[in-house]
């Protein structure tokens, strides 16, 4: 059976496809559906994709998560009980423990440049449990928005740009370390800022922790297409930071057949959540919107049009 339809998670067979391998490789569902998802959206991909090669994709992302796992268990010995929120300790991470983090369990594989990474550690073995990576914001169109939405120009923004927690976090984790990472920017006195993150809706992200933690819903953004150099997903920040823009007409003439990107209509809208850093969390004065036409329809896209 050919899966070009089958790009939604919600569609059975895929669903069956990741559960399965969830399960034989000892991976948690929920971090694996994401990494899957992206490989089906490649347009070459879903040109020829068909059952098998999709349960190869589920198989490869699988065995690449479990190693990753394994690997950060193994360096901190993975904990023989449940560890509480009251437990946890807050610690910066290490570029080695960022990169496997964030560069290769987390499923965008990539750790921000410059990026500062904050974790929750187990108390007895150190294995970080939660970990975050938070930035200045680059997104300049959803700097803009965040402003209009909350009614404070010129505010800095800051970007929490990754979260992960492994299967042995507390319930709540994420709210816990959102709300240390509060603590640290009130504590360094700096102005008022917003903080803020960008929710996947493709990709079965609600953000649930977010709204747990007093975040927002503020700022809508019309979907971009995943773009990908190489086969290999590749956000917009990437795509600035390394080849100085993340335009994907300008990408299409400077990568040629080494870039392509997904088709637009598969994806559903990002929300940026986000709170301002002030004690009383004013609530945003309105939901903004973002709409772009990201895509030209004459552009070629990975070789072909």
């Amino acid at each position: 059976m050919r899966m070009r339809g089958l790009t939604d998670f919600d569609r059975p067979q895929t669903t069956s496809i990741v559960e399965s391998a969830a399960h034989n490789f000892k991976v948690p569902i929920r971090d694996l559906r994401p990494r899957v998802l992206l490989q089906l959206h490649r347009p070459s991909f879903l040109e020829v994709a068909s059952s098998k090669e999709v349960i190869r994709v589920a198989e490869n992302e699988a065995s690449l998560l479990r190693s990753a796992v394994d690997e950060l268990e193994q360096k901190y010995e993975k904990p023989r009980s449940p560890v509480s929120i009251s437990e946890l300790r807050i610690r910066f991470l290490s570029p080695e423990d960022a990169h496997l983090i964030f560069g290769r369990i987390h499923y965008l594989r990539r750790v921000p440049p410059g990026a500062r990474c904050l974790a929750g550690v187990h108390p007895a073995t150190g294995l970080p449990v939660v970990a975050i990576a938070y930035e200045d914001s680059r997104w300049r169109s959803v700097r803009r928005a965040l402003r209009g939405s909350f009614g404070i120009p010129q505010v800095k923004v800051i970007d929490v740009s990754r979260v992960h927690t492994l299967e042995s976090s507390p319930k709540g984790a994420v709210s816990w370390i959102l709300s240390r990472l509060l603590g640290s920017l009130r504590r360094l006195k700096m102005p008022e800022a917003i903080l803020s993150t960008a929710v996947d809706s493709t990709l079965g992200f609600q953000g649930i922790s977010y709204r747990a933690a007093g975040w927002r819903h503020a700022v809508t953004v019309e979907p971009r297409p995943y773009t990908y150099v190489d086969g290999i997903y590749a956000s917009a920040g990437y795509l600035k930071f390394h080849y100085g823009t993340a335009d994907i007409a300008q990408l299409c003439k400077l990568l040629g057949s080494r870039f392509s990107y997904s088709d637009p209509s598969l994806r559903g809208d990002t929300l940026i959540f986000a709170r301002t850093t002030e004690k009383g969390n004013r609530p945003p004065l309105k939901v903004s919107a973002i709409t772009r036409r990201w895509v030209k329809p004459d552009l070629v896209n990975g070789g072909q049009r």
